[in-house]
C-alpha cells in the first residue's frame, strides 16, 4: 500500500454517444411531454396517498380521543355512584343505635325506605343483628320493598310500600337465611371497621355484587352490621347503552361485576359458592379475547375482525382495583374516519388530474430550452469527471458531511467491494508543519494493523489529489449504542455484558500494541450482524490513541467529557486502565439511560470524575442485575487506576461469564427478533477526525469529543 498515491475516481459514462442520444430523447418536445407527465402523475399519486393518510390518522385519533373521553365519563359516574355508600352508612348506623330493645325490626322499614330511594344503582340497604335478624330495603321495579328475617322464627316476611308510604305485607314464607353467615357480616365482624367485600353472589338471583359493611360496636360489643350493596345490574345501568360494535365488561381480580353489549349469562350457569368469573363466560367477543384482556393489549382480534382495547381503573376497593374492559370493532370506531380519507383523497385526485392537464400545456415551452440545457448538462458532467477522477475507487453516493469533511459510499473498481470511505479536510487554522500529515499515516497504519474482529477494518488510505485525507473502512449495518439505548432504552444486563466483552476484545490488542483508546464511548462502539452473526461489536475512532503512558506536552485535553477518565481529565498520563474507566461508564449508561454523572459543562463533568463520590446503580437497575455486573461496573469507575481490572482481557473474561449467568435476560430468540425488525440498509460507520479538531473554548456537550488547550 502507498499511503500517499492517488487513489479515488467517479468514473464517466461508458459511452459519450449513448448519454448525448438519451439527452436528445428526454429534450425533445415529446420527451419532455412524457417526462412531465410523469413527473407529475406521480406528485398527484403521492399527494393522493399522503391525504389519505394524513386524514385517516387524523379521525382515527378523533375517535380514539372519544372513546377516552366516554371511559373518563364512566369513571366519573362509578365513583359517583360508590361514594354515597359511606353517608348511607353513617344513617343506618344511627338508625341501628336508636331502636329500642323492645321494638320490632319492622319499625326500621320508614327510614330505610328514605335512605333507599336517597341514591340511585342500589341494590340493598340493610341492618343485621347478632341474633340473626336481616332487615333489608331495595327499590324492585320503581317500587320499595323491604324484606324481614329471623333465625329465631325461621321466617321471612316481605313488605310492599303503598301509595301513602305505609308498607303492609306482601308474602310471609319459612326462611333458613342467617345474615352472620354472609360474607358481608363476616367480614365487619372481623375487621371491626368498614371494609368492601370481596364479590361474591347475592341472592337470590345470584348475581355478582360488591357490599360496603359497617359494624356498629358499642362498649366492645357487635351491635349491629349496616350494608349497602351493589349488585351487577346496578353496575351495568351505570355504563348505559352500548352503541353498535361496543362491549364492555367490568371486572374486579377475575370476578365479573358487570357487562354490557355481551351476551347474557343465565342463572342456571351462576353458582351460589363463588362469584361469576371471567372464565364463565361464553360470549364468542370474550372468549376470543381473553388472552389479550389479561395482558391489556390495545389491540385485540375478535371473531369478525380487530377490536381496539381500553382498559380503565374506575375504583379502587380497599386496594382492590374495579377495572372497565372496553371492546370496540374498529369498523365501527374508525367507520367517519376511513370515509373521510377516501372522500379526501378522491378530491386531491381531481386536483392532480387537473395539475396533470395543465403540466402539458407547459412541455412545448420547456422544449426551447433543450439546447441550452444540454450544453450545460455535458458542462456539469465534464466538470464532475475531473474533480472524480482520482484512481481505483469509485464514489457512489454521499452518505454523510460534516465540519471535517465527507463520507462516501465507495466501491472498488476491480475488487467489486463496497467500502465506507471518508474524505478529512486538513487544518486551516495553521500552516500545514507537517504533523497533521505524520499523525494520520501513523493511526492510519496502526488501525489498518489490528486484526481484531471487533474493531473497524482498514482497506486503504492516502492523501487524494486536492489535498484531502482519505480513509476506505469496511461498511456496516447497524447502529451505535448511543443511538442504541436512545432509540430502545436501557439494555438487558446479559445484553450490556456480551457487547463489551467484544469492546475488550479489541481493546486487549491495542494495549498489547502498547496504545490506549482514549475515547471510548457509546457513539463509538457500533453494533451489528455480520451475515449469520447478530450482535456483533465494532470498535470505531482510534483516532485519539497514544502509546501507554505518554503525557501529551502541549497542554491539551482530549475525550469525551461524560466518558473520561480521572487522570485523562487532569491531562496525565494515560493508560490501558483509562479505557477499562471509560468502559465501566459506557456500562452505566446502558444499563440505565443516563451518565455515571450529571453536569452543565465539559469542566463540570470532568472535575466529577475527579472528585465526586463514585456513582452507585439506582436500585430499580440493582434489582435486575446480577449483583456481580453491579460490583464489576463499580470496580471499573474506581477513581485510583491501580483499584480497577487488572486488564482488557480480564475485564472481558469476566463479563463473559456474567453474560452466561444471565442469559436468559436476552437469549438467542431475544437478539434474532431485533435484528428481525431492523431496516436491512447499511448504515456506514465513519472513522472519527484524525486530523484537525477545533478547539473548544466553551461548555461542550457530554456525550461529544473535546480536545481543549488546558495551558495559561
Amino acid at each position: 500500500m502507498q499511503p500517499d498515491k492517488t487513489v479515488l475516481t467517479r468514473p464517466g459514462p461508458s459511452s459519450e454517444d449513448g448519454r448525448h442520444a438519451l439527452v436528445r430523447i428526454l429534450t425533445s418536445p415529446l420527451g419532455l411531454a412524457g417526462l412531465v407527465l410523469v413527473l407529475v402523475s406521480l406528485s398527484g399519486v403521492a399527494a393522493t396517498v399522503t391525504t389519505h393518510s394524513a386524514l385517516r390518522r387524523a379521525g382515527e385519533a378523533r375517535a380514539e380521543a372519544a372513546l377516552e373521553a366516554r371511559a373518563g365519563r364512566l369513571r366519573s359516574s362509578v365513583r359517583e355512584a360508590l361514594s354515597v355508600a359511606d353517608p348511607l352508612l353513617d344513617r343506618l348506623l344511627v338508625l341501628a343505635g336508636s331502636r329500642a330493645p323492645d321494638a320490632p325490626p319492622e319499625s326500621l322499614l320508614p327510614v330505610m325506605a328514605e335512605l333507599a330511594t336517597a341514591r340511585r344503582s342500589l341494590t340493598w340497604v340493610s341492618i343485621s343483628f347478632p341474633d340473626g335478624t336481616f332487615v333489608g330495603m331495595r327499590t324492585e321495579a320503581g317500587r320499595l320493598e323491604g324484606s324481614v328475617s329471623s333465625v329465631a322464627t325461621a321466617t321471612e316476611t316481605r313488605y310492599r310500600a303503598g301509595a301513602d308510604g305505609r308498607f303492609a305485607v306482601v308474602s310471609r314464607s319459612p326462611s333458613t337465611y342467617d345474615p352472620r353467615g354472609r360474607a358481608f357480616y363476616r367480614v365487619a365482624a372481623r375487621l371491626g371497621r368498614r371494609a368492601w367485600t370481596d364479590p361474591y353472589p347475592f341472592l337470590p338471583d345470584l348475581r355478582t355484587g360488591i357490599t360496603r359493611a359497617a359494624p356498629l360496636i358499642e362498649s366492645g360489643r357487635l351491635v349491629a352490621v349496616a350494608t349497602v350493596d351493589f349488585d351487577a345490574d346496578d353496575i351495568a345501568a351505570l355504563l348505559g347503552r352500548p352503541s353498535p360494535g361496543e362491549h364492555f365488561l367490568v371486572t374486579m381480580d377475575d370476578a365479573v361485576l358487570a357487562t354490557a353489549g355481551l351476551d347474557e349469562i343465565p342463572r342456571a350457569a351462576r353458582s351460589s359458592e363463588r362469584p361469576l368469573s371471567v372464565g364463565d363466560l361464553h360470549d364468542p367477543i370474550i372468549v376470543a379475547t381473553k388472552g389479550a384482556l389479561a395482558s391489556g393489549a390495545p389491540r385485540v382480534e375478535g371473531p369478525n375482525g380487530a377490536l381496539r382495547h381500553g382498559r380503565s381503573v374506575l375504583a379502587s376497593l380497599d386496594g382492590t382495583e374495579v377495572v372497565l374492559h372496553s371492546l370496540v370493532d374498529e369498523r365501527v370506531l374508525f367507520a367517519r374516519a376511513r370515509e373521510e380519507a377516501r372522500n379526501g383523497a378522491l378530491r386531491t385526485t381531481v386536483t392532480a388530474l387537473f395539475a396533470i392537464a395543465i403540466a402539458l400545456t407547459l412541455s412545448r415551452q420547456i422544449a426551447n430550452l433543450r439546447k441550452k440545457r444540454e450544453a450545460a448538462e455535458r458542462e456539469a458532467e465534464r466538470a464532475r469527471a475531473e474533480a472524480d477522477e482520482l484512481g481505483s475507487y469509485e464514489l457512489v453516493e454521499p452518505l454523510g458531511a460534516g465540519g471535517m469533511g465527507e463520507v462516501w459510499r465507495a466501491r472498488h473498481k476491480l475488487l467489486a467491494r463496497d467500502a465506507a470511505l471518508k474524505l478529512i479536510k486538513g487544518r486551516e487554522d495553521r500552516l500545514d508543519d507537517g504533523s497533521d500529515r505524520a499523525r494520520f499515516f501513523e493511526e492510519a497504519r496502526l488501525l489498518a494493523s489490528m486484526r481484531s474482529i471487533h474493531t473497524v477494518a482498514v482497506y486503504d488510505f492516502g492523501i487524494a489529489a486536492d489535498g484531502r485525507y482519505f480513509l476506505a473502512m469496511e461498511l456496516l449495518e447497524g447502529l451505535d449504542l448511543d443511538a442504541l439505548v436512545r432509540t430502545h432504552g436501557p439494555q438487558p444486563p446479559a445484553r450490556v455484558a456480551a457487547m463489551l466483552a467484544q469492546v475488550c476484545d479489541s481493546l486487549a490488542e491495542a494495549h498489547a500494541s502498547g496504545l490506549v483508546h482514549q475515547d471510548i464511548k457509546p457513539a463509538n462502539i457500533f453494533l451489528c450482524r455480520l451475515a449469520e452473526s447478530l450482535d456483533m461489536v465494532k470498535v470505531l475512532d482510534f483516532g485519539l490513541t497514544r502509546a501507554i503512558g505518554r503525557r501529551r506536552t502541549d497542554g491539551r485535553t482530549e475525550g469525551t467529557p461524560a466518558f473520561m477518565s480521572p487522570e485523562q481529565a487532569r491531562g496525565e498520563a494515560v493508560s490501558a486502565s483509562t479505557d477499562l474507566y471509560a468502559i465501566g461508564c459506557v456500562a452505566f449508561f446502558l444499563l440505565t439511560g443516563r451518565y455515571p454523572y450529571e453536569g452543565s459543562s465539559s469542566e463540570e463533568y470532568m472535575t466529577q470524575h475527579v472528585t465526586a463520590k463514585v456513582p452507585e446503580l439506582p436500585d430499580d437497575v440493582k434489582a435486575r442485575v446480577p449483583a456481580s455486573l453491579v460490583a464489576l461496573v463499580k470496580r471499573c469507575l474506581a477513581k485510583a487506576p491501580d483499584h480497577r481490572p487488572v486488564s482488557a482481557l480480564a475485564l472481558g473474561t469476566a463479563l463473559r461469564s456474567i453474560a452466561a449467568s444471565c442469559a436468559e435476560t436476552f437469549d438467542e430468540d431475544a437478539k434474532a427478533t431485533f435484528w428481525a425488525t431492523r431496516d436491512p440498509r447499511s448504515r456506514p460507520v465513519t472513522p472519527g477526525d484524525f486530523v484537525g479538531a477545533s478547539t473548544v473554548r466553551d461548555a461542550a456537550p457530554a456525550g461529544r469529543r473535546i480536545r481543549r488547550s488546558t495551558a495559561g
